[in-house]
C-alpha cells in the first residue's frame, strides 16, 4: 500500500506522454514552424536553437491526440493530471491555466458573479481581480488594508474587518431582504508573507448571517482565496493551517457547515513551484459546482465556468508549460516539507547575519541594511487568526534611497533580481528548494552593495536616516501608495440608492467619452480629477486610484512625480511628459 501510494505521487500522466510524444517517429504537417526537424533549418535560427537545445523543439507540439490532449476538453494525460493535482491539493477539481491568475481570477468572477451583483475585495488585492470586477460589471466594496508607512508591508484582511464589513453591508439594509455578495474575494497570502485563517473569515462572515437569521444563505456567498504567493501553504506543518483547502477540510467550526462553504483557490504555481513562468491553477471545493438548487436560489456553476474557462483559455498552450504543472505538483508532494524549511531556514539565517552581525561582511552589510524581523511585522496582527510566513524577508536600507532605485541597484550591482519594493526597502523571497548555501551568495553580493552604496550615497541623494522600526501610518498624498483603505465606497450610500454604475462602465461606458490624457504637471495640482482608468504601482499590482473615483490633483502629481517605478495607467509621451486617463470635474 504504501509502495502504491509513493507511486501514485511520482506518476507524472502529462510529463511522461510529452517525453513519449518527444522522441516518437512523427512529421508534423499542421501548425508549428519550431518543431522537430523544421528548428534544424540552420542559417538564421541556429543561435535560438542551439541556446534551448533540441528536446525543446522536439515537445513544441499543437497536437491533442494521444499520447498528448487537449486543455479545452482533456479526456486523457492532461485529464489525469489535473484529477492528480487536485488530490494533491485537496480540492475535487484542478483547472490548469497557462495566462497566470490573472485570467484564473477573471474567469472565477465570470463563473459565479452576473452585472449588478456586490463583490467584496480587499483592496490591496492584484489589478485582475479589479478589472475583472469592471469587465462583469459587479459592485466592489473594498476592505480596507493596513500597510506599512516605512517598508510597504502589508498586513493582510484580519477577521475583524472582514465581520465588520459584512454587517454594516447588511445594516445598510433597512428594508431586511438582505442582498448578499455574490463573491467574497480575498488575498492569501499578502505579498509579504501575511496570511489569514480562511476557515476563521468563513466562521466570522457565518456568525454575522446567523445573527441576522439567514445562516442558510451561506451557500450564496462564493469565497475566493488568491493563493498567487502560497502554492506550498498545504505541505508544511507550519503554514497547512493557513492554506484555504488544508484549513478548512479540517476546521472543527465549519464541520456542520461544511458543504454550504463554496471555496474557490488560484494560485501562481510558477512564483513558488518549479513550474514554467505563467503556470497557474484554479481549484474547485464547491458542492454546488455540478448542481444547483431546486429553489433556484443557487445555481450550478460549471456551465458558466466552462464558458469563461475557454473564453480565458488559449487554443494552443505550451506543453511543455503544462508539463511543468505535472512536474511541480510532484516536487511539492514528495519533498515539500524539507524544500520549505530549506528556504524558511536561509531566510532566519540571512536576518541573523545583519541584526546580530558576527563576521566583517555581516558588519559592512548592516551598517546599509536591516532585516525587518517577523516578530515586528507579528506585533500588528492578529495572531489567534493570523501568521506571517518565514520565506519572506524585507531588506530596509538605511539610507534614503527610494525602493525601486534600490530595486535597480540590487540587480546592476549585485546581480540580485527582486521584484516588490517599499519606500526604502526590497522584498526577497526564499522559494521552497534546495538552496542551503544560497545565504554565502546573497551575503557577498549584499557586500558588494552596501559598499557601493556607502561609496555613492551622495551621489544618490540619499542621507543617513533613522529607521523607525514601528509601523506608523503617515500622512500626504503618497500614502495612497503604502497606506490603503481610501477607496473604500460608501456602502450605506451605494445600496441606499441602489447604486448601479459599476467601475467598468467609467473605463468601457460612456463616461469614458469625457476622459481625456491629462498631463502630469504643475496645472493639475489645483484640479480636481475623475479617474476613468486605474492607477497602479507594480509591483505590488494593486491600485491606488480606481475609475470613477474623484482624485485631488496633488495626489496624482505627488504619486507620478514621486516614484522612479513602473505605474501601469500612466502614459509617456513622445516628449517625455506623462498623461492619465480622465477628466477635471466641472470642467
Amino acid at each position: 500500500i504504501i509502495a502504491e501510494g509513493i507511486r501514485t505521487k511520482f506518476h507524472t500522466p502529462f510529463w511522461n506522454s510529452l517525453k513519449e510524444f518527444a522522441v516518437s517517429d512523427k512529421l508534423v504537417m499542421h501548425a508549428m514552424a519550431a518543431a522537430d526537424d523544421k528548428a534544424a533549418g540552420g542559417g538564421l535560427i541556429d543561435d535560438f536553437v542551439d541556446f534551448f537545445g533540441p528536446n525543446y523543439f522536439n515537445a513544441e507540439s499543437s497536437s491533442t491526440i494521444d499520447p498528448l490532449d487537449s486543455l479545452l476538453a482533456p479526456t486523457g494525460s492532461l485529464k489525469a493530471a489535473q484529477e492528480a493535482f487536485a488530490a494533491s491539493f485537496g480540492g475535487d477539481h484542478a483547472f490548469f491555466v497557462t495566462a497566470g491568475t490573472s485570467t484564473a481570477n477573471r474567469i472565477l468572477h465570470q463563473s459565479v458573479t452576473s452585472k449588478g451583483d456586490y463583490v467584496i475585495l480587499d483592496d490591496t488585492c492584484h489589478i485582475s481581480h479589479h478589472f475583472a470586477v469592471a469587465t462583469v460589471a459587479t459592485q466592489p466594496i473594498y476592505l480596507p488594508t493596513k500597510v506599512c508607512r516605512n517598508t510597504g508591508i502589508s498586513f493582510g484582511i484580519d477577521v475583524e474587518t472582514v465581520a465588520s464589513t459584512m454587517l454594516s453591508f447588511l445594516d445598510a439594509q433597512k428594508d431586511g431582504s438582505y442582498v448578499l455578495p455574490a463573491l467574497i474575494a480575498l488575498t492569501n497570502t499578502s505579498f509579504d508573507g501575511v496570511a489569514t485563517s480562511p476557515s476563521k473569515i468563513i466562521d466570522a462572515v457565518h456568525q454575522v448571517l446567523s445573527d441576522k437569521g439567514i445562516s442558510h444563505r451561506l451557500r450564496e456567498i462564493v469565497f475566493l482565496f488568491d493563493e498567487a504567493w502560497f502554492s506550498y501553504g498545504r505541505f508544511h506543518p507550519d503554514t497547512a493551517a493557513y492554506s484555504s483547502l488544508t484549513d478548512i477540510a479540517y476546521s472543527n467550526e465549519l464541520s456542520r457547515i461544511r458543504k454550504d462553504v463554496r471555496l474557490y483557490v488560484t494560485q501562481s504555481v510558477h512564483k513558488t513551484l518549479f513550474a514554467f513562468r505563467q503556470s497557474s491553477v484554479i481549484l474547485v471545493k464547491d458542492h454546488y459546482f455540478d448542481q444547483g438548487l431546486v429553489d433556484g436560489t443557487v445555481s450550478k456553476v460549471r456551465p458558466k465556468f466552462m464558458s469563461a474557462y475557454l473564453a480565458n483559455t488559449t487554443t494552443s498552450p505550451h506543453a511543455g508549460m503544462l508539463a511543468s504543472l505535472d512536474i511541480a505538483r510532484r516536487q511539492i508532494v514528495m519533498e515539500g516539507r524539507t524544500l520549505i524549511e530549506s528556504a524558511k531556514n536561509a531566510s532566519v539565517e540571512l536576518t541573523r547575519s545583519i541584526n546580530e552581525p558576527v563576521s566583517d561582511l555581516d558588519f559592512q552589510i548592516s551598517e546599509v541594511f536591516r532585516a525587518v524581523e517577523l516578530s515586528e511585522i507579528a506585533k500588528h496582527l492578529d495572531l489567534s487568526s493570523q501568521f506571517v510566513d518565514g520565506t519572506k524577508l524585507t531588506l530596509q536600507c538605511k539610507y534614503d534611497i527610494e525602493g525601486p532605485s534600490l530595486k535597480s541597484i540590487f540587480w546592476s550591482k549585485g546581480g540580485i533580481q527582486v521584484n516588490k519594493s517599499g519606500p526604502t526597502s526590497v522584498l526577497l523571497i526564499f522559494t521552497p528548494g534546495p538552496i542551503t548555501s544560497i545565504v554565502t551568495d546573497l551575503k557577498t553580493r549584499l557586500g558588494r552593495i552596501a559598499n557601493f552604496v556607502e561609496q555613492n550615497y551622495s551621489k544618490l541623494n540619499a542621507e543617513r536616516i533613522a529607521l523607525n522600526p514601528e509601523y506608523l501610518r503617515g500622512s500626504g498624498p503618497m500614502d495612497r501608495l503604502f497606506q490603503s483603505g481610501d477607496t473604500t465606497l460608501r456602502m450605506k450610500e451605494a445600496i441606499s440608492t441602489r447604486r448601479r454604475v459599476s467601475i467598468g462602465e467609467w473605463i468601457f461606458g460612456k463616461d469614458q467619452q469625457r476622459s481625456k490624457d491629462l498631463t502630469i504637471g504643475p496645472a493639475i495640482k489645483d484640479c480636481n480629477v475623475v479617474m476613468t482608468s486605474f492607477i497602479t504601482p507594480y509591483p505590488p499590482g494593486y491600485p491606488v486610484f480606481v475609475p470613477g473615483e474623484s482624485v485631488e490633483g496633488d495626489e496624482i502629481f505627488t504619486l507620478v512625480e514621486g516614484t522612479s517605478g513602473e505605474i501601469h495607467g500612466v502614459f509617456q509621451r513622445g516628449d517625455g511628459s506623462k498623461t492619465i486617463s480622465g477628466y477635471v470635474a466641472d470642467g
